[in-house]
């Protein structure tokens, strides 16, 4: 762990002053929050529960929303309200094979299609209607709620999302919009196995070099299952205005089962147990008929084969599971493996599969590193082991390895950081083509073209131009993905888009006019460090020759070797060409087309729809704050009722409260404290905090008379000690002779006047509250003995800095006196008798001179262990500042 954090520090060079970013791991089942903020390194943020991820799960229950365990513990009771595995439902219609196994997954949901998307959508039992994406950026912003209360980072911003690799376009859009959702900025979202990897590599950085070095990952989370090729190595980048080397991982192959993960696993187990209690006939209700039943049969099985990791055998038991039966099974590892045979045989697929898109074989593979919750399990290891017969590394945090990679890829990305780079080159999962017509023959119809946009395995973030030549007319094209044999979309094909233009025949003919010549229509393709594909621009394109602007030997873009130079090798003399021709300049015109871009994949939401959408979840979240409020107050108001019913008859509040006050006190706790118990749930958090105050009220004066009696010995001994100091100061000056006090007579009098004032307060004031009953208010507070402690020690340090300026006046002078005496002595030595012998007039200056030194040191010592006496008063005193 040491090392960890070494090399952590080691990697972040500084910070800026600004906000916290975060990383956001929004996997199937949990999520891990990473985040990294001035003064704190790369962390995982903990939730409410001080617990390092949390569910991915959101309820509502009679207008309360609840996240993670506590939405859990909600779905338990009313499975209806609560939704999880919601990753799986983005950007899917409702007829999409991943919507037909959610449903049979989770079947008391009701799911009808969006009216203008046929996206799925959830009717509550309420009969309100949420989107995924608006249940996904819920839970976002909770994430980032999360990470400022664990950092105290407020507001953040800024993320980095993971996504599945294979997610397509649709999918990271509507990861988009939930975010947008969610009031994130998203960064980048990355890929789950490039932050895997990333993590993997930041903590290894010098080991690679300019040799490609290749790890295999092999990674099953809940729903899927994915095996990836990364290569590491150094290489040369020009980000910063020059060349620099750095690190760099490259994704060269993957291989995925979208449907090969610990959920299937999970609800197996769920239906086998709910078979064996069928089969006890303890009831004449079918449990998978029960909604709640089936819940918490799902529950427990998640329960069980976990256990059933470190375990050969453990019970499932439920009490009141139907009819207020309860059951209990015995589940052996032996028999989940039996219920998982054809999933574990699926296994081999995506590794096969990441090393057949690599190009490589396994031997050039240096590891393969497990990753995701479900590879613990001992049969996937065990059949991992027999597919590759390698041993298998567990040398990442198979938990946190995503979220602690994406949130340096955060720092990376944010202006307030600084880190050491590591270049990321990620992969494109699916080929995407364009499909259009070409017109052929006026009376025939159009000719089918296809054309590669984007290849399988192509490096992102990437810019493509296509150039359509032959079209005159405005036209339309389409944006798809490509059939492959490697990577299965499910569906395999969909249109992502039809771009439809505008404004190309009159674009044509104006320039045509002028003399142009038309080289096409050229449409701007980007695909962002997110994976999603953007059209930017598209323009028609035009040559003109320009006459009017000639130059000698031009060098036109059609003809780079206009200028050249002829050698006439047949007299034997060099000649340069004669004639210097003028060519007109060739210049380019480009001209905007306009163009309108549908989505067919997954059409966006209407400005309409997401205004209502965006008015929801702010009203949810008001209701949610004022929810907080209330219960803050109505804590405040709970404990402080309870804390004063006890006090009052102990410690100092009894002794310094009357009888009346007591009743008093007692009659108005009780009143409110019942008035809790019936009314408190239903009133508002004004209402409550009005509630305290008035407690408050009469309760003020035996709070300020307890305080008094708890606090003054304490400030008494502070004042106690102040003059201590300060008459020890005095007596020391007083008996100092006057060249020594360096303080003038009537600062030194007018000190000891304030020590005297001082004391005599003292003694008076300590016989007057003595005097005085604990059940009055006291005529002098701590605060008064403070404020006298406090004038002593101001005082104090206003004599001694101007002691300290005193001396080194006295001590400066002292020593130009001695320098003035040195320079008039060795002025003297000029004028001695010329008979003097040599020596004689050598060693007079050199005696005066040792002597000048001598007392220079003398003085300059005696200033020093001044300064430092009075340094020392100085630090004596400090303690007096409160």
């Amino acid at each position: 762990m040491r090392i960890y954090w070494c090399l952590i520090l080691l990697a972040f060079i500084y910070s800026f002053g600004t906000a916290a970013v975060i990383s956001i791991d929004l996997g199937t089942e949990w999520m891990k929050i990473g985040i990294v903020s001035p003064g704190m390194p790369l962390e995982v943020a903990l939730n409410k529960e001080s617990k390092r991820k949390t569910p991915v799960a959101i309820a509502f229950r009679n207008g309360e929303r609840t996240f993670g365990e506590d939405a859990l513990t909600v779905g338990v009771r009313f499975p209806k309200n609560c939704y999880t595995h919601l990753t799986d439902l983005l950007g899917k219609t409702v007829d999409h094979p991943s919507v037909k196994r959610y449903q049979e997954m989770f079947p008391y949901h009701e799911i009808v299609p969006h009216a203008e998307r046929q996206t799925v959508m959830f009717k509550h039992e309420s009969g309100e209607l949420f989107t995924v994406e608006e249940l996904v950026g819920q839970i976002l912003a909770k994430a980032r709620d999360y990470a400022e209360m664990f950092s105290q980072q407020v507001p953040i911003r800024e993320a980095v999302i993971t996504v599945p690799p294979y997610f397509d376009q649709a999918e990271r859009r509507a990861m988009m919009k939930a975010a947008a959702i969610g009031e994130l900025k998203v960064l980048q979202l990355v890929n789950t196995n490039a932050a895997i990897g990333l993590n993997f590599g930041i903590f290894r950085s010098k080991e690679w070099n300019d040799t490609a070095r290749y790890f295999l990952f092999y990674d099953m989370g809940a729903s899927s299952t994915v095996a990836t090729v990364i290569a590491y190595q150094t290489a040369k980048t020009k980000e910063r205005g020059y060349s620099e080397t750095n690190p760099q991982l490259a994704v060269v192959g993957v291989g995925f089962d979208r449907t090969l993960g610990g959920s299937e696993i999970q609800r197996r187990l769920q239906l086998y147990l709910a078979n064996a209690f069928n089969e006890m006939e303890k009831t004449e209700n079918d449990v998978m008929k029960n909604p709640r039943a089936f819940a918490k049969l799902f529950k427990e099985a998640g329960r069980v084969k976990n256990v059933l990791s470190a375990n050969a055998e453990h019970y499932a038991q439920i009490e009141g599971l139907l009819d207020e039966k309860d059951f209990k099974q015995l589940v052996t590892r032996t028999q989940l493996e039996e219920l998982s045979a054809d999933l574990l045989d699926r296994l081999q697929g995506p590794l096969l599969q990441a090393l057949e898109t690599s190009g490589l074989t396994l031997d050039r593979i240096e590891q393969i590193i497990l990753v995701g919750g479900n590879t613990r399990m001992p049969a996937v290891q065990a059949r991992l082991n027999e597919i590759t017969g390698r041993e298998l590394s567990k040398n990442i945090n198979a938990d946190e390895a995503c979220a602690l990679g994406a949130v340096y890829r955060a720092a990376d990305l944010s202006t307030g950081f600084k880190v050491k780079k590591f270049v990321i080159k990620d992969s494109i999962m699916v080929p995407i083509e364009v499909d259009f017509e070409r017109q052929v023959d006026e009376d025939k119809k159009g000719k089918a073209v296809k054309r590669t946009l984007y290849s399988f395995l192509n490096p992102y973030p990437q810019k493509k131009i296509l150039t359509f030549n032959k079209h005159t007319e405005d036209f339309e094209f389409y944006v798809n993905y490509a059939p492959t044999e490697q990577m299965k979309l499910n569906p395999p094909i969909l249109n992502i888009s039809v771009v439809k233009l505008d404004g190309v025949k009159r674009s044509i003919g104006k320039n045509t006019e002028n003399g142009a010549e038309f080289k096409g229509i050229k449409v701007h393709f980007n695909i962002d460090e997110s994976g999603i594909l953007n059209l930017n621009s598209v323009e028609s394109t035009f040559e003109k020759l320009n006459p009017d602007n000639e130059t000698e030997n031009a060098t036109s873009p059609e003809n780079p070797e206009a200028n050249t130079t002829s050698v006439n090798s047949t007299n034997g003399s060099n000649s340069t060409a004669a004639k210097k021709e003028k060519k007109p300049e060739v210049i380019t015109i480009k001209e905007e087309i306009a163009f309108i871009e549908s989505y067919l994949d997954l059409p966006d939401f209407t400005p309409q729809t997401f205004d209502i959408i965006m008015d929801r979840v702010k009203k949810i979240n008001e209701a949610d704050r004022m929810k907080k409020e209330k219960e803050q107050a109505f804590n405040l108001l709970e404990s402080y009722v309870l804390d004063m019913q006890n006090k009052i008859y102990e410690d100092e509040h009894a002794l310094v409260s009357t009888d009346e006050e007591k009743e008093a006190i007692r009659t108005k706790c009780s009143e409110v404290a019942i008035w809790l118990d019936e009314d408190g749930f239903e009133a508002s958090a004004d209402t409550l905090r009005q509630k305290l105050l008035d407690v408050k009220e009469i309760t003020k004066d035996v709070e300020f008379r307890a305080a008094e009696m708890k606090n003054r010995d304490q400030a008494v001994s502070v004042l106690v000690q102040a003059l201590n100091v300060s008459s020890s100061f005095a007596e020391r000056l007083k008996n100092a002779s006057s060249e020594e006090r360096y303080l003038e007579e009537d600062d030194f009098n007018s000190f000891s006047s304030l020590i005297n004032r001082t004391e005599a307060w003292l003694n008076d004031t300590m016989s007057i509250l003595k005097s005085q009953a604990p059940t009055e208010n006291p005529s002098f507070t701590t605060l008064s003995f403070l404020d006298k402690a406090n004038d002593l020690e101001r005082e104090l340090r206003i004599l001694t800095t101007r002691m300290q300026a005193n001396r080194a006046r006295k001590m400066r002078e002292v020593v130009e006196k001695i320098r003035t005496k040195n320079e008039t002595s060795s002025g003297k030595g000029k004028f001695k008798k010329m008979n003097e012998t040599e020596e004689k007039t050598e060693q007079e200056p050199e005696k005066t001179e040792d002597e000048s030194q001598r007392r220079k040191n003398e003085a300059e010592e005696e200033l020093k262990a001044d300064q430092n006496e009075a340094n020392g008063k100085d630090s004596d005193n400090e303690h007096l500042e409160l």
